[in-house]
């Protein structure tokens, strides 16, 4: 499945508002300009949005938009669903039970089934709520590690710390090495070598 731009510029015009929750009516010109969308083009994803019920509406002087409901209550799967007609990534799931002929035989539809059920999963499973607060979980981790805490969750990539001192290399493995022959053997070697020496004339 591919978002489509208006189910993208639907999630940040939501976003915007969310942002300034609390500070009345936003109208849709300021919106347009901070999110540097056409107005024209969000007046067409406003008239879907109203009608599915996500806000609410005030016309004329100082009128504009806001969420209907608190940014937790939306989930990005909700947004989608709405202006994206859906998220299944084939049309044979449409139906439930499942009314295509070949379902009963079809080798893929286990795949298609369980792409559908992780996008879903993982899409419903995120607020606006959440993405407003992605932002300032990682700014609060950098000050936590600074004072040596914990954070939420969110890691930066570790490069180290250049004030330390860089680990010393693990100790090479031993190599065994023939023991020297202790002197007494040594001595009896070579008088046996003599020996041999002399007695071979």
């Amino acid at each position: 499945m591919k978002v489509s731009t208006k189910g993208r510029y639907s999630v940040r015009l939501l976003l915007d508002l969310a942002e300034h929750a609390g500070k009345g009516y936003v109208p849709l010109k300021d919106i347009a300009e901070r999110q540097e969308i056409s107005k024209k083009y969000l007046e067409q994803i406003v008239a879907l949005l109203n009608v599915s019920g996500m806000l609410r509406t005030n016309r004329g002087y100082q009128g504009g938009y806001m969420l209907a409901k608190a940014p937790k209550e939306y989930t990005l799967g909700y947004i989608l669903r709405i202006t994206e007609g859906g998220l299944l990534p084939v049309a044979c799931l449409e139906n439930e039970p499942n009314q295509c002929p070949r379902s009963s035989r079809c080798k893929a539809l286990n795949v298609w089934e369980g792409l559908n059920r992780v996008v879903s999963q993982y899409l419903d499973g995120i607020t606006l709520q959440d993405l407003l607060d992605e932002p300032q979980a990682a700014e609060d981790d950098i000050a936590l590690a600074a004072d040596g805490g914990e954070g939420s969750g969110v890691r930066l990539p570790d490069i180290g710390n250049p004030d330390t001192e860089p680990a010393a290399p693990p100790p090479e493995p031993e190599m065994s090495v023939q023991e020297a022959p202790a002197p007494a053997a040594e001595k009896e070697a070579h008088q046996k070598s003599e020996r041999w020496f002399w007695n071979s004339f």
